[in-house]
C-alpha cells in the first residue's frame, strides 16, 4: 500500500474513519488479529501454472493466513468503515478446517488426515513391535557374542545387526552394509526377512497416502485461489491500516480537522521522526505553534544557526502531507490544516558531482519549479533562501522570490539569515516575521518559534562565547552597519523580554494547573463530606422517627394506666414520675441525635425572636428590644425576664417557627430534681423559678433543690424570702454537707 496525498477530501475522511476505528479496537478490544504472512497470492499463482504439491509447512502457512481471515470476520460490526471492508473477505472453513486436521504445529501429518493412513500407521506400529521384540532376542541370545554392538540398527529401512567382520560367517542372512572400517558387517537374519519386507511395504505405502493428502489439500487451494487471492488484498489493506494506527498511537497523533477558512493552525505540532526518535532517547520535544491565513500567508523565519528554523519548516510539510494523505498528525486535536493541491520544498544541500550542479544551482532548479507550477491553493517551503551565492545578490534573488509568491498568494514557510528578507514584513503584502527564540543569557536555542517577532543570527555573540578573541568578536561588531546593530539590540531585547514571558507564562501555567488540580481535589472532598453529612442526617431522622413512636407508645401505656388509677394519689403520682423520667430520657437521646450537630447564632434581641437563655438552657420569646444597657424583656411560658441580650442564642427569625426535629407530645415536660441559677440576679431568675415550681408539682416531685451558689449570700436570701411566700412550697432547709451545704436550698413541695 501506498501513501497518496492530494487525494479527494471523501477519500481522505474515510482513510481517517478507518484509523479511527482501528484505534478503538487497539484501545478496547486489545488490538486487531495478527497480520504476519507472505504474498501467498503470487506463490499459489506460481505453483499452479507449473503443478507443484505444497510441503506441510507450505500448507500451514495457508492455514494460519485462513485463521486471520476467520478472526478478522469476527470483529465488531459497529465499526461500520472496517467492517465494509471486512465484509469482503472470504474464508475458505471446510479447507481450513480440513489442514487443521491434517498437518499439526510442526508440520507433520497427524493419523487424522485419512482413514488410511491411521490404518496404516497402525499396521506400522505393530510390524515395528514384532521387530523389536526379535532383535531384542538376538542381543539376549549367544548371537551376542558376534556382535561388534550391544544395538542394533536400520539400513535402507530394513532391521539389521551389527556382526563382527571376523563372525559374518555365524549370522545366517542378507548383508546389507559394511561399515566404513570394514571390522562391521550389517546383516538381516533370515528369519526376520519377510517381516522386514512388510515393513518396507506398508512405509511405501503411507509415503504414497501421505503424497495423496498432500496433493488434495494444495488440489484445493487451487480450487480456492481467487478467493484467496482477494483475501491478500483485503487483509493487506487491513495491515496498512493497523499499521497508520499503531504510527499515531505511537505518536499521541490526533485527527487532523481540514479549515474551510483559509487558515492553516499547527498547534503543538512535533515532527513526527524526532517523536519516533525520542520514543527510544525519553527526550523531549518543543512543540511548534504556527499560523498561516489567507492574509498573512507567507512566513519568514530567522534566527540563529541549529536554532531549530529547519525542523520547523521541515514539520509544517510532514504534518500537512500527513493531513493529506488521510494520516492522523502528531499535533493537538484544536490544529487546523488546508488541502494543499501541491507541496513544493527545497530543503538542504543537494550539491551533485555528477550532475555537475552547485549547491547553489541545485537550489535555483528547486526554486525554477515551484515558482512556475505554485498556486495560491499550493504551500512552498524554501530553507535558507538566497543562500549559496554573494550575499547582496543571494538577498535580492530572495526579495524577488519572496514578491513573486506574495503576487501567486500561496502559502509558504521560508528560512534565512539575510537581514533585508525580515524587513518585508509589513512592505510586501501577506509576509510577516518569525523566528527562533534565543536565550541571551546562555547564548543557547530554546526551539520555541515566536511568530512576529525577527530573529538574529546572533553569529558575534556565539563566537564570542565559542572562545574567539575578544578582539576579533569586537571588531566584528564595529564593522557591523550602524543600523543593523541597533536593529540587531533591538531583536536581542525583545527576544529576551519574549524569553522571560514565556517563563513567567510557563510558572503561570503551573500554578493554575496545581490551583485546579487542589480545587478539584477539594471539591471531590467537599461532595464526598455532603453526601455523607446528608446519609448521616437521613440516618438520625430515621433514628428519631422509631424513638418518638417507640417513647408515645409508652407513653400512651402509662396514661392508661394512670387513667384506671386515677384514685389513688400515689400511684398516680408515680406514673408521673416515670412519665416525666421516659420524657426526659428521650430528649437526652434526641440531643445525641440530632442536638449534637446544630449551633445557634446569636439572638438579635427584636420582638418575636424564639430564643435559649444560655446557662438555664430555657427556651423564650422575645418581649422588647434590648435596652441601653443591653438587657432583653423575654417571656419563659407564663413568667417573664430581664437578662442579658449575650445570653440570647437564636432559635428562629420573628414571626417563624423554628424548623426542628422535637418532640411533640401532649404531656408537660418533666423538670430534673434541681435547678442551677447560678450567674443570675433574682429579678431573672424569680420566673424560671416559679415555672420550675410550678412543673415540679405537676409532675408529682416531693422533693427538689435550687442551686444557688454561696457567693455574698444576697441571692440566697432573696430566693428563701421567695419560697416562704409560694404556695406551692410545704418547707425549706439549707443543704446538707453532702448536698452543697449553704449553696442550695431544699425544698418540699405541698401535696395536690
Amino acid at each position: 500500500m501506498n501513501l497518496s496525498p492530494f487525494g479527494d477530501i471523501y477519500d481522505i475522511a474515510v482513510s481517517l474513519d478507518l484509523i479511527s476505528e482501528m484505534n478503538d479496537i487497539f484501545k478496547f478490544d486489545g488490538g486487531p488479529p495478527g497480520l504476519m504472512f507472505d504474498d501467498l497470492a503470487e506463490r499459489l499463482e506460481r505453483s499452479k501454472s507449473s503443478g507443484d504439491i505444497f510441503e506441510p509447512k507450505v500448507l500451514l502457512e495457508y492455514s494460519t493466513f485462513f485463521g486471520i481471515v476467520r478472526d478478522f470476520q469476527k470483529i465488531r460490526s459497529h465499526f461500520a468503515k472496517l467492517h465494509a471492508i471486512i465484509s469482503g473477505l472470504v474464508y475458505p472453513q471446510n479447507l481450513h478446517e480440513e489442514i487443521e486436521a491434517s498437518i499439526d504445529y510442526s508440520g507433520e501429518i497427524k493419523d487424522s488426515a485419512s482413514h488410511e493412513l491411521r490404518r496404516l500407521r497402525r499396521e506400522l506400529v505393530e510390524i515395528r513391535g514384532k521387530l523389536n521384540d526379535k532383535f531384542e532376542k538376538y542381543l539376549r541370545s549367544g548371537t551376542a557374542v558376534y556382535l561388534s554392538d550391544s544395538l542394533y540398527t536400520i539400513r535402507d529401512g530394513r532391521y539389521v545387526l551389527p556382526v563382527k567382520e571376523t563372525e559374518k560367517g555365524r549370522v545366517k542372512g542378507i548383508i546389507h552394509d559394511r561399515s566404513s572400517s570394514g571390522a562391521t558387517f550389517f546383516i538381516e537374519p533370515a528369519e526376520t526377512v519377510e517381516l522386514n519386507n512388510r515393513h518396507r511395504e506398508i512405509e511405501t505405502a503411507e509415503r504414497e497416502e501421505i503424497n495423496r493428502i498432500l496433493r488434495h489439500l494444495t488440489e484445493m487451494l487451487y480450487v480456492n485461489s481467487e478467493a484467496i487471492t482477494e483475501d491478500v488484498v483485503i487483509l493487506s489493506r487491513l495491515d496498512f491500516v493497523a499499521a497508520c494506527s499503531r504510527l499515531s498511537r505511537e505518536l499521541d497523533a490526533t485527527r487532523p480537522i481540514f479549515a474551510e477558512n483559509g487558515m492553516m493552525a499547527i498547534i503543538g505540532g512535533r515532527h513526527p521522526a524526532l517523536m519516533l526518535r525520542s520514543l527510544d532517547k525519553k527526550q523531549d520535544i518543543v512543540p511548534l505553534d504556527l499560523t498561516l491565513t489567507r492574509d498573512e500567508c507567507i512566513l519568514i523565519i530567522t534566527g540563529p544557526n541549529t536554532g531549530g528554523k529547519t525542523v520547523a519548516l521541515k514539520t509544517v510539510g510532514l504534518l500537512s502531507l500527513m493531513a493529506a494523505s488521510g494520516l492522523f498528525v502528531p499535533a493537538d486535536s484544536k490544529s487546523q490544516f488546508l488541502l494543499f493541491n501541491a507541496i513544493f520544498a527545497d530543503i538542504g544541500d543537494e550539491q551533485s558531482i555528477e550532475s555537475s550542479l552547485s549547491t547553489y544551482s541545485s537550489h535555483l532548479n528547486h526554486l525554477k519549479e515551484a515558482l512556475e507550477q505554485a498556486d495560491s491553493e499550493s504551500l512552498v517551503l524554501f530553507d535558507e533562501l538566497g543562500a549559496g551565492t554573494d550575499p547582496e545578490e543571494g538577498s535580492a534573488i530572495g526579495q524577488a522570490v519572496v514578491e513573486h509568491l506574495s503576487r501567486v498568494k500561496c502559502y509558504a514557510v521560508v528560512t534565512t539569515h539575510h537581514g533585508k528578507l525580515k524587513a518585508l514584513a509589513g512592505k510586501v503584502p501577506c509576509v510577516v516575521n518569525g523566528s527562533m527564540e534565543f536565550d541571551q543569557q546562555h547564548l543557547s536555542p530554546t526551539f520555541v518559534f515566536r511568530a512576529g517577532i525577527p530573529g538574529s543570527s546572533y553569529a558575534v555573540e556565539i563566537a564570542r562565547k565559542l572562545g574567539m578573541s575578544s578582539q576579533i568578536t569586537g571588531r566584528a561588531w564595529e564593522l557591523l552597519d550602524q543600523k543593523e546593530r541597533d536593529l540587531t539590540k533591538l531583536i536581542a531585547e525583545l527576544n529576551q523580554k519574549s524569553v522571560e514571558l514565556a517563563e513567567e507564562l510557563k510558572k503561570a501555567t503551573a500554578n493554575r494547573i496545581s490551583f485546579e488540580s487542589l480545587s478539584g481535589i477539594y471539591q471531590d472532598r467537599l461532595e464526598a463530606w455532603q453526601k455523607q453529612e446528608k446519609e448521616l442526617h437521613k440516618k438520625r431522622l430515621r433514628e428519631t422517627e422509631d424513638l418518638i413512636k417507640s417513647t408515645k407508645d409508652e407513653l400512651d401505656k402509662l396514661i392508661e394506666s394512670a387513667r384506671e388509677k386515677k384514685k389513688d394519689r400515689e400511684a398516680l403520682r408515680e406514673v408521673r414520675r416515670v412519665i416525666g423520667d421516659r420524657l426526659a430520657q428521650t430528649r437526652q437521646e434526641m440531643d445525641t441525635l440530632t442536638g449534637s450537630a446544630r449551633t445557634y447564632e446569636q439572638a438579635h434581641g427584636l420582638p418575636g425572636e424564639k430564643v435559649m437563655i444560655k446557662g438555664i438552657e430555657a427556651k423564650g420569646e422575645v418581649l422588647e428590644p434590648a435596652d441601653s444597657s443591653g438587657r432583653v424583656r423575654v417571656r419563659i411560658g407564663n413568667a417573664t425576664m430581664l437578662t442579658d441580650l449575650e445570653k440570647l442564642v437564636r432559635l428562629s427569625e420573628p414571626g417563624r417557627e423554628p424548623k426542628s426535629s422535637q418532640i411533640k407530645t401532649d404531656y408537660a415536660p418533666t423538670p430534673g430534681l434541681e435547678i442551677d441559677i447560678r450567674g443570675l440576679t433574682f429579678e431573672e431568675a424569680e420566673p424560671v423559678i416559679e415555672r420550675y415550681l410550678d412543673d415540679a408539682g405537676n409532675a408529682g416531685l416531693e422533693t427538689v433543690s435550687i442551686i444557688h451558689g454561696k457567693g455574698t449570700g444576697a441571692l440566697r436570701k432573696k430566693v428563701q424570702e421567695y419560697l416562704n411566700r409560694s404556695p406551692r412550697v410545704l418547707s425549706q432547709r439549707l443543704g446538707n454537707w453532702n448536698e452543697g451545704s449553704s449553696g442550695v436550698t431544699v425544698v418540699t413541695l405541698r401535696k395536690d
